[in-house]
C-alpha cells in the first residue's frame, strides 16, 4: 500500500437519519486523507440521504461523498456486493 492508495467506505444505510452524521464525522476524523465514501440508501423512509447530502454540501466534500439511492430493497450484503463492482482496481474497500 502506498500513500496514494485510496480507501473507499461502502456504507449501506436504511432509516438512519439520526445516526448517519456520527458515521460521517467518524470518517472525516481519520488521519489518512485519501478516501471517499459511498452510501447506499436502501429505500429509506426517512431523510437519511438528505442528511448525508446536507453534511457533504455544508463541508464542501464534493465527490468525496456520494449517495446511491435504491428503488427496491436490497439489504446490507447485496448492497455492499453490488457497489463493490464499481470500485477501481487501485482502491481498497472498507
Amino acid at each position: 500500500m502506498t500513500k496514494d492508495t485510496q480507501f473507499v467506505f461502502v456504507t449501506p444505510a436504511f432509516n438512519c437519519e439520526k445516526e448517519i452524521k456520527k458515521t460521517l464525522f467518524s470518517m472525516l476524523s481519520q488521519s489518512y486523507e485519501n478516501w471517499r465514501a459511498v452510501f447506499i440508501d436502501d429505500v429509506s423512509e426517512d431523510k437519511t440521504s438528505q442528511v448525508i447530502e446536507d453534511v457533504s454540501r455544508s463541508l464542501n466534500l464534493g465527490s468525496r461523498i456520494s449517495v446511491v439511492r435504491r428503488e427496491e430493497k436490497f439489504g446490507e450484503t447485496r448492497n455492499t456486493l453490488e457497489e463493490i463492482k464499481y470500485i477501481e482496481d487501485e482502491e481498497v474497500v472498507c
